[in-house]
């Protein structure tokens, strides 16, 4: 999970090129867009974004493939925090998507990758769907979301016994992104969610902090072997993944929506959403027990949903467009199918 792109808050916009089309670059300075514009004919909005700590490089198998079906492509990284820099984001984001959406169909696939992508995703959902901030003029989410693919996500807690996602469909968590739980067990039963989760946001976080190290020329090695403090704040941190963020983080809004705002949002749409759960058995971050649970929670809430699978095997975390490029976009292009969109190649 390291990023040596050069800007973890860089929104890339790119087109499917045509034979022979000599393509342009245009930088602006709103969270460094980049834009590269051709004269293809496209069909639809595809949004990336990408897990905790990646940049738009990272993100570029996935881009090709989407240019591949003729989509416009808009990439990212999962900024929640700065509040300020998340803004310019979601600036940067409005001002693509509204062109983005004009010049092709008007239908957008929405694809996240690991929890972090997926938790941005839902607060992006939010924040645009009460018509916030930049998001003003947009259509509806509802209107414009075709399909969602979920890659290596999400890390929705579950019971470490039953192997279930823990809590009810539709509910918002404890804090922002907490569990929710209410039995007389509940204390017992949260020490051993805590346990069994917070390990995986100490792996996530050490990702983020060596991809800066690596981005600033520092031996990460050094860095974490110093221990003692840096190691209970680490430790403390991954906590929140699980919790969700304390108030002084000044995260949290009304427009900052989680796995329960997402879900209750999600079962009340008229039109249902299709969707893909793309991921791998050798993925030691988020393990497959975790995304097939709650591809089954997915179901149990929202029945009229049509919900696919496509296991990537010996593929790491967030790295099955590298090591099988062809049956990933089999998988999404069978999706994208069901929605009218793409070649139908899915290569």
């Amino acid at each position: 999970m390291l990023s040596l792109s050069t800007s973890l808050h860089e929104v890339r916009v790119s087109r499917a090129e045509t034979s022979g089309a000599a393509s342009t670059t245009a930088t602006t300075t709103a969270a460094t867009t980049t834009a590269t514009t051709t004269t293809a004919t496209t069909t639809a909005c595809v949004l990336i974004f990408g897990f905790g700590g990646s940049g738009v490089e990272d993100l570029a198998p996935q881009a090709k493939w989407y240019q591949s079906q003729n989509c416009i492509v808009v990439s990212t990284s999962p900024l929640s925090w700065p509040t300020a820099v998340r803004e310019k984001q979601d600036a940067a984001l409005a001002e693509e998507l509204t062109a983005a959406l004009a010049a092709g169909s008007g239908k957008l696939v929405l694809h996240v990758c690991s929890n972090g992508g997926f938790v941005r995703g839902a607060s992006f959902i939010g924040t645009w769907s009460q018509g916030q901030g930049p998001f003003s003029k947009l259509p509806r989410p509802a209107d414009c979301i075709a399909a969602m693919v979920i890659e290596c996500a999400p890390a929705r807690p579950m019971d470490p016994v039953t192997q279930e996602v823990l809590g009810s469909p539709g509910k918002a968590t404890s804090q922002s992104s907490g569990v929710q739980l209410e039995s007389s067990a509940a204390a017992e039963l949260s020490q051993k969610v805590l346990s069994a989760e917070v390990g995986m946001f100490q792996m996530i976080i050490r990702g983020c902090v060596g991809a800066l190290c690596m981005k600033n020329s520092i031996d990460a090695a050094e860095v974490f072997e110093g221990g003692g403090s840096l190691a209970k704040c680490l430790e403390t941190a991954a906590g929140f993944g699980v919790l969700g963020p304390p108030a002084w983080a000044h995260v949290g809004s009304a427009a900052q929506w989680d796995y329960g705002e997402f879900e209750e949002w999600d079962m009340g749409l008229e039109k249902p959403i299709p969707r893909l759960f793309l991921y791998s058995d050798r993925d030691t971050l988020i393990h497959k027990n975790k995304v097939e649970a709650y591809a089954r929670y997915t179901e149990r809430y929202n029945p009229r949903a049509q919900i696919l699978r496509a296991l990537i095997p010996k593929a790491s975390h967030c790295k099955l467009w590298q090591k099988e490029p062809e049956k990933c976009g089999q998988a999404v292009s069978e999706l994208l199918k069901l929605v009218g969109i793409g070649t139908g190649t899915g290569t």
